[in-house]
């Protein structure tokens, strides 16, 4: 990997890191959502058992 061009502004290139990128950031906004409505859930449901 050490005579990768990093620095190549190949379309290519850019395309698989932009497409890399927008996937981690799709996963986090879905594991955070997942996350926040797990949440809701559970302190709804304490609410309703009170």
């Amino acid at each position: 990997m050490n005579g990768f061009p990093w620095r190549s502004t190949h379309p290519e290139v850019k395309r698989l890191i932009i497409t890399t990128n927008a996937n981690l950031l799709n996963a986090l906004l879905v594991r955070s959502a997942i996350d926040v409505s797990g949440k809701g859930r559970s302190l709804q449901g304490r609410s309703l058992n009170r």
